[in-house]
């Protein structure tokens, strides 16, 4: 029984969409042309179907179509007409999607180039060999995926017809689910028909997407085998990339530390240069940073001819240097902050057990300022991560280095750029997991206790 209505809503499906297409082609050409009249009623038509429901013009036209009908019957003489539910139906949803195809097709014509259209005329041919020969194919080929989405949309709205009394396989799916008391099992196996009826259409049109589109250039479609046969590449300057985050984090580490010091120092001098190194650095971009140090460097005759040359002139260790400088001026400021919110009742009762200075910053403060730090010392770890692609300016080969490599071979800035992206990505999510987990350690006196 479902299988009969199956083949009655195919029939249905393409019957309606032969109708819709033929009143599409119609109303499109109406649409573009130069009547007034003509331009004026495929509006009305476009506007007035596409503005009712369905399912409400399908009852207008099936119910009163019929009288409508049998009114003119009676005054010509004629017997009574009745208009069986596959006629009704069929006429409705194809005079209904004849108004959505109308837009798409006009959509379509007017995406064909006009110096197409130009070079036919040129040539001789007349109206109707440009519109049969250069127009509609190339209107086809621009319309496919809307129309596509409409026969989509018409293929499922022939679920309507049931309404009318139709016996397509939505109908017969309630009757046989009302005979047996399992409505869902059969109406699920109707939805799973029409995903089936979809699978295909999609195969079908995706099959007529690449007849159609045969010479014509795809708009950026991903090149895989460039990311494929650049991997290495791309893994060498992760390490690379890893090597100088890592290098600069541990030395920044190293040297925030007493700079933070220095910050709360009660001697003026030491106070005010630690804050004159972070005003600096943190005031100043970091490329140019490196640029000074870089290219800056060998200006000086004294640093040249010096043991620091051997640092300076190497790209590599200047990236180190500039960075490790630049995170030192941001971690120097976290933890300042973090030293100076340590609570005092911590420090009075470190005294009154007797610890000596370096003890009291050894046991209480440095470690609470740590504790305090950290989710402020993730985020400076990220903008190492990404302030790292800057070493790819001055010619190291790290990940955005890679990138730029294969962009300059393939010229794929997309494919390049965003597998570049990717490692960082990957890298973040590292950091941000480690940071959880040191967190869910350094944090588990905060958390409540469980019973």
């Amino acid at each position: 029984m479902i299988l009969e209505g199956m083949a009655l809503t195919i029939e249905v499906a393409l019957l309606s969409l032969l109708i819709s297409v033929i009143l599409g082609l119609f109303g499109a050409i109406a649409k573009l042309s130069k009547s007034r009249i003509a331009r004026s009623a495929a509006t009305v038509y476009t506007t007035l179907i596409r503005g009712i429901p369905d399912l409400v013009l399908m009852t207008i036209i099936f119910y009163g179509g019929q009288i409508i009908v049998n009114n003119i019957g009676d005054s010509l003489g004629w017997d009574y007409i009745d208009i069986s539910p596959f006629v009704a139906g069929t006429l409705t949803i194809g005079f209904i999607f004849g108004a959505y195809m109308t837009e798409t097709f006009r959509g379509g014509i007017l995406a064909v180039s006009s110096g197409e259209i130009e070079a036919a005329l040129a040539f001789g041919m007349s109206g109707w060999k440009v519109f049969f020969r250069i127009t509609l194919p190339l209107m086809v080929r621009h319309a496919l995926p809307g129309f596509g989405n409409n026969w989509m949309v018409l293929a499922k709205t022939t679920a309507l017809v049931s309404v009318i009394g139709l016996h397509d396989m939505v109908y017969n799916a309630g009757v046989a689910g009302g005979a047996t008391r399992q409505p869902f099992t059969f109406f699920l196996v109707v939805a799973l028909m029409f995903l089936c009826i979809t699978g295909l259409s999609d195969l079908g049109l995706r099959w007529a997407n690449r007849r159609f589109s045969v010479g014509v250039r795809k708009i950026w479609i991903m090149d895989y085998n460039v990311i494929i046969n650049n991997l290495p590449l791309y893994l060498n300057g992760l390490l690379v990339t890893i090597q100088l985050v890592v290098i600069a984090l541990v030395s920044g580490f190293g040297l925030a530390v007493p700079l933070a010091l220095m910050a709360v120092s009660k001697i003026s001098i030491l106070r005010y240069s630690a804050k004159a190194y972070i005003y600096f650095f943190r005031g100043t971009p970091l490329l140019v940073q490196m640029f000074l140090l870089y290219y800056g460097m060998g200006q000086f005759e004294a640093i040249r001819e010096s043991v620091l040359w051997i640092l300076f002139k190497e790209a590599y260790w200047s990236a180190i240097i500039a960075f490790a400088l630049n995170t030192a001026g941001y971690t120097a400021e976290i933890l300042r902050g973090a030293i100076e919110q340590t609570p005092f009742g911590e420090i009075e009762a470190a005294n009154a057990s007797g610890m000596s200075k370096s003890t009291l910053y050894r046991r209480i403060i440095l470690p609470g300022s740590f504790r305090r730090a950290l989710p402020a010392y993730g985020n400076e770890v990220i903008f190492m991560l990404h302030g790292s692609a800057l070493a790819g300016v001055i010619t190291i080969v790290d990940l955005f280095g890679a990138a730029k490599i294969v962009n300059s071979r393939y010229f794929v800035p997309f494919e390049s750029f965003i597998t570049a992206g990717f490692f960082y990505l990957c890298c973040t999510f590292c950091i941000i997991w480690f940071f959880k987990w040191v967190e869910k350690h350094w944090y588990v006196h905060l958390r409540p206790r469980t019973s």
